[in-house]
């Protein structure tokens, strides 16, 4: 049986919107199947994840939607996304508890508009302290992109400007903005590797997942 069949298994009789965490859903095939665990990644089925470079609605056999705080909720088999107007009304339906969960990442987005200037002269600072209130929208598992982001801006400021100011020009593909920013920012990485190669064979550091 492989993993994907014993996800559909598994979770057959589930409700659709119950929400389990990772591990939860770990312990959930490992118990049934004996399945290694390491083996079993709920962000490979999550619609809204981008593993290897594909994105979770380009893979199919979705089971899953990441909606933050390590929890996943089940949105069953083949799961293809739904309308703009179908996601706006379940917001509201859903405001109380979701304002209750989410309001967090309002503030963050708020504190760094009072606190992004792109012309800052001291371009560093100014990113730690806008970006500071991000809490876990900034990092995921071993993943550490704000630490990476103000490394590479102390290291390297107007190298760091230049890549945001790219980023933010709409007047340029999304995805080539997308493109050439993480570029960027596999350079410093590449660059720090071989500066440190046993630090960074521990240690994962990673750009902004967008």
């Amino acid at each position: 049986m492989t993993i994907t069949e014993q996800y559909r298994e598994c979770f057959k009789d589930v409700p659709v919107g119950t929400r389990f965490t990772r591990q939860q859903i770990i312990d959930m095939l490992h118990d049934k199947y004996g399945t290694n665990e390491t083996s079993i990644i709920p962000s490979d089925h999550s619609y809204n994840m981008t593993n290897k470079g594909i994105r979770g609605s380009d893979r199919g056999n979705n089971f899953f939607l990441n909606v933050g705080n390590g929890e996943y909720e089940y949105v069953g088999d083949h799961f293809t996304g739904m309308a703009f107007s179908e996601v706006i009304e379940k917001y509201k339906q859903n405001f109380i508890q979701l304002d209750n969960d989410e309001r967090y990442k309002w503030k963050a987005i708020a504190w760094y508009k009072a606190h992004w200037d792109i012309n800052a002269s001291d371009f560093a600072r100014m990113l730690s302290v806008a970006f500071s209130e991000q809490g876990n929208l900034l990092m995921a598992q071993m993943y550490f992109p704000y630490k990476m982001a103000c490394e590479y801006a102390e290291e390297h400021p107007e190298v760091v400007r230049t890549l945001f100011r790219q980023l933010y020009d709409e007047s340029i593909p999304l995805a080539q903005r997308y493109k050439a920013f993480r570029a960027g920012f596999n350079d410093y990485i590449a660059e720090r590797k071989e500066k440190d190669p046993d630090k960074y064979f521990h240690r994962r550091q990673c750009v902004f997942r967008m």
